[in-house]
């Protein structure tokens, strides 16, 4: 029998429950009971949706006998603001107390950030301090995130901190469960079949949001001569501040000295800015209004290169951008954290080390494994035009799995998570 998760939250209005970060307000109140659609959207609690057996429990009348999971909600918050968010909600009375914790003995404090992979040590240092401040029971605190390795980067923290490893973390693939994005091509998948034969361009990546690992892999791409191969997005500024091309190269350039990025190098690249696919709004997200916008570049390309979110940092976190291509089904090269592709690998799709050496993922050097990345790009960039048109027939029935996959899998994370704290 599957177990039943109860999530507490002080206000449940005719729409769902509003987050317990903070109490609601007269107009949030009054604007709910006339629309669908609060100003506060944002503050909607998103993370129950991921199961299938849950209750939605008032606060006020929890029963002490049951697991109780008290959520404070990140994910509508503005970015790295975690210490104001606790503080505040303690200082409102929203959180559960340490007297509290003592008379609801099987209650916990649930922090979700269910859409990003923040587990860095800035992030444990936030939740270990200020739940110890207030005394509540740091074995009471469950951090979850959509980064798949965070238990073991939450040990390595521990360790180097020297500290006692209290607080739980959990992986639930938010983003594998919800489909960002990708629902379109799922949905349509039978009527979609994978076409072998000729492409218009080698590849193809979005990189739609600056990073160090994808402007090094546009500058390498350019110094190789390579964009022309390319379908690859890329703005001339950086899309959330308008910082120039430049000034985060040159960024760049001293944070990776390995790649070696002359001044004339930076100069001459930025003439080819910016590399522009189906919309020129950088600052738009989602960027595509709909999967129509890019389904024919899927189509007109014949290997995806898949720029994660992280790739010089170690969170292994799986977003949108990994489930697309898969969603269109395309091949891929992963240029993300290492051991990002085994993970794939793990939950059971298909990938291709038949055609190209995927060694590249277990690579942990940073500047290495980009190399390596490139190296392989470079190889298959010299491929006959027999040899594409082969490989294409050759992947067709595992792009064809993997979609497939992709839309009936089943996530044990969430079962996981129900065994362990289900009632």
């Amino acid at each position: 029998m599957s177990k039943s998760l109860n999530f507490l939250y002080e206000w449940i209005g005719p729409f769902g429950p509003l987050t317990n970060n903070r109490l609601p307000t007269i107009a949030d109140l009054s604007h709910a009971q006339f629309s669908n659609k609060r100003e506060d959207y944002q503050q909607e609690p998103f993370f129950y949706n991921m199961f299938n057996n849950f209750n939605i429990v008032p606060a006020c009348s929890a029963n002490k006998d049951l697991i109780n999971l008290y959520e404070i909600n990140f994910s509508g918050y503005h970015y790295r603001n975690w210490t104001r968010i606790i503080e505040d909600a303690y200082a409102q009375g929203d959180l559960p107390t340490s007297q509290e914790a003592l008379e609801f003995k099987k209650t916990y404090i649930l922090v979700t950030i269910p859409f990003e992979g923040w587990v860095h040590n800035k992030m444990f240092d936030m939740l270990y301090t200020q739940f110890s401040k207030n005394g509540f029971p740091l074995d009471r605190v469950i951090y979850v995130s959509n980064c798949q390795n965070a238990e073991e980067l939450h040990n390595v923290y521990c360790k180097t901190r020297g500290i006692d490893s209290l607080l739980n973390v959990e992986y639930i693939p938010t983003c594998r469960i919800h489909q960002t994005g990708v629902e379109q091509p799922l949905r349509d998948r039978k009527n979609n079949p994978y076409v072998p034969g000729p492409r218009k361009k080698d590849f193809l990546c979005f990189q739609r949001r600056w990073s160090d690992h994808r402007l090094v892999f546009f500058l390498s791409m350019w110094r190789k001569g390579l964009l022309d191969n390319f379908y690859m997005s890329m703005s001339n500024k950086q899309p959330e501040s308008g910082a120039s091309f430049k000034s985060n190269i040159e960024q760049v350039t001293r944070r990776h000295p390995r790649f070696k990025i002359t001044d004339q190098e930076i100069v001459k690249s930025e003439q080819v800015l910016p590399l522009i696919l189906d919309t020129t709004n950088f600052d738009r997200y989602p960027m595509e209004a709909s999967a129509d916008d890019v389904e024919q570049y899927y189509k007109d390309s014949m290997i995806n290169i898949i720029s994660e979110t992280n790739f010089f940092t170690p969170e292994i976190h799986l977003n949108e951008k990994t489930y697309k291509p898969i969603a269109f089904k395309q091949p891929f090269i992963m240029m993300a954290s290492p051991h990002s592709l085994q993970h794939l690998k793990d939950v059971g799709f298909k990938t291709f080390d038949k055609w190209w050496n995927e060694g590249y993922d277990k690579i942990v050097n940073n500047d290495d494994r980009m190399e390596e990345i490139n190296r392989i790009v470079e190889d298959i960039s010299n491929w006959t035009d027999e040899k594409k048109v082969q490989f294409t027939h050759e992947v067709k029935d595992i792009v064809e799995y993997n979609c497939e996959h992709l839309a009936t899998m089943s996530h044990p994370e969430v079962k996981h998570f129900e065994e362990k704290y289900g009632n």
